[in-house]
């Protein structure tokens, strides 16, 4: 679509979807999913594998149900990831990213103007090398750290290791939980 907004629903293969200008919202999808818009929110609910969603301006939700890599990208909004089994990519200029689930694989994420939260099961390890220009860092769990202790960086790893987390905000706080 040229501009406007696209809706799918309950399709039971890949799906790729893109619009100019305007939101994209699927649910009940029983494959990958590529959807892109140049100015507009992207809503994935129920989706069962892995997710590429992409907006130049607008905020990114997505939900997953079951195993798939996630890449995730938006110029201006914000980010957020539910129920991720996988690798994740996920970045935004100016937002938040919020990525829950179980990594698979290293993550990569990051916001030049946001937070970051991270949530995994509690029982996850994992490395952690976080990054921040001007924000707080906060880490639950028991850290043992790797190299010198520096105010706005941490390496380490939590519970044993495990995928790396590599995490970075340029002005904003790191939370992993």
């Amino acid at each position: 679509s040229g501009s406007g907004s696209v809706s799918v629903t309950s399709v039971g293969r890949d799906v790729q979807a893109k619009t100019g200008s305007g939101d994209i919202a699927v649910a009940s999808i029983g494959g990958a999913v590529t959807l892109r818009t140049g100015s507009g929110d992207i809503v994935a609910k129920e989706v069962t594998q892995a997710a590429d969603l992409s907006t130049g301006s607008g905020d990114i939700t997505a939900t997953l149900t079951g195993k798939g890599d996630v890449r995730a990208n938006s110029g201006s909004g914000s980010i957020q990831l539910n129920g991720v089994i996988g690798l994740v990519t996920a970045s935004s200029a100016s937002g938040d990213v919020h990525v829950n689930g179980r990594p698979t694989g290293d993550w990569k994420l990051s916001a030049a103007s946001g937070d970051v939260l991270v949530q995994l099961p509690s029982e996850q390890g994992f490395t952690l090398d976080a990054t921040t220009a001007s924000g707080d860092l906060d880490v639950a769990g028991p850290l043992t750290v790797q190299g010198k202790i520096e105010k706005r960086r941490i390496q380490g790893t939590v519970r044993g290791g495990g995928p790396t987390l590599r995490v970075s905000t340029a002005s904003g706080d790191i939370a992993v939980r």
